[in-house]
């Protein structure tokens, strides 16, 4: 499956180390705001209210894979971007 821009998205469960990027949902149940890992850009993403566990998804601007863990429930979910590479 392909994003809007092009890029490869996947919706495989994985596992992946601890990431250091972590973004705090701020009010909005779906959409975090993350760094990319590889190109240091800001980039929105939307995460479906009901997934939790570590995904695969391309960034938006480089194209690069990330391993996007989601963790927490409501108000109080988190993601973590780390990269798909190490």
């Amino acid at each position: 499956m392909r994003n809007r821009t092009g890029c490869h998205t996947s919706n495989r469960v994985q596992l992946a180390p601890p990431a250091p990027e972590t973004t705090q949902n701020e009010g909005m149940e779906s959409e975090f705001t993350v760094i990319c890992p590889y190109c240091g850009e800001s980039v929105e993403i939307y995460v479906e209210p009901d997934v939790r566990g570590t995904l695969v998804q391309d960034c938006e601007v480089c194209c690069n894979p990330w391993y996007v863990r989601v963790s927490g429930r409501g108000e109080d979910r988190e993601v973590e971007i780390s990269r798909a590479d190490e």
